[in-house]
């Protein structure tokens, strides 16, 4: 079975709910469109842990991906996924620098690439999946893009994209359908900048960001719960809230027109 045809809770899914449910449940009604940006993800991924499989899966179509020619060119290359020059350029640049890197090399071999798992809940009893970027005996490795590998940036960005939250979940999955052993070491964060000179290098998750996470994501799945119980999905708000407004604008003069 193909794994997007699982029925199952993933992380992906999941953290929408930290927005809000009605969001969540808006996003399993309305699948997001794939955008050119998932393909470059996925094109860096594939030549950093699955080179030889790149050019069956990609292809360069240097125009505007919609009219004659792009109707031409699907036609022509059934099941592939177009890359920009430029999008190729970059992600043989990030492979490349993942390469290269002496703290990152030992971290991705002898193990499975993109490997899909699955397992029932401890808690709720609710199935849930996940597809790891790497899975060594012992360790799981992800993959991550970013603007700054620096750590005062890739923190917050890390806990604005509750990454702390995916590692938990992945984590405690592999642990529970028994690909990894109770005591496995904490998840590592392969990290890569977007633009040269694609710098990177190597995070591992600290034990506080695992209890956080693992705070987390149980949060996120007794929400689900409670939501499909009551089959009710609420937005952001809830009753009557206080509006304030922020310090800076407290003192504002300016009029403006309001429309209505």
């Amino acid at each position: 079975m193909n794994y997007s045809e699982i029925k199952a809770l993933n992380f992906s899914s999941l953290k929408r709910l930290a927005v809000a449910p009605l969001w969540f449940r808006h996003c399993q009604e309305n699948p997001e469109p794939d955008k050119p940006a998932f393909s470059l993800g996925r094109a860096a991924h594939c030549l950093i842990l699955e080179p030889h499989l790149f050019d069956s899966r990609f292809a360069i179509f240097g125009g505007v991906r919609n009219g004659g020619k792009w109707d031409a060119w699907q036609e022509e290359h059934p099941g592939i996924e177009s890359l920009k020059p430029h999008e190729k350029t970059t992600a043989e640049g990030i492979a490349a620098a993942i390469r290269a890197n002496r703290d990152v090399a030992p971290l991705l071999g002898g193990g499975l690439y993109e490997e899909p798992i699955q397992w029932v809940d401890r808690e709720t009893g609710l199935a849930c999946k996940g597809r790891v970027d790497y899975l060594r005996p012992t360790q799981l490795v992800d993959l991550k893009t970013t603007v700054d590998i620096a750590t005062a940036k890739f923190s917050r960005d890390a806990g604005t994209f509750l990454y702390h939250g995916q590692m938990a979940f992945y984590w405690e999955g592999l642990v529970t359908c028994g690909r990894l052993p109770p005591d496995a070491d904490r998840p590592f964060i392969v990290v890569v900048e977007k633009k040269p000179p694609y710098d990177c290098g190597v995070y591992r998750m600290t034990v506080e960001a695992m209890t956080a996470g693992v705070q987390l994501y149980r949060s996120l799945i007794r929400r689900f719960e409670e939501c499909t119980a009551a089959n009710f999905w609420p937005g952001k708000l809830s009753g009557i809230n206080d509006l304030n407004i922020p310090t800076w604008a407290a003192g504002s003069q300016t009029e403006t027109e309001e429309e209505f």
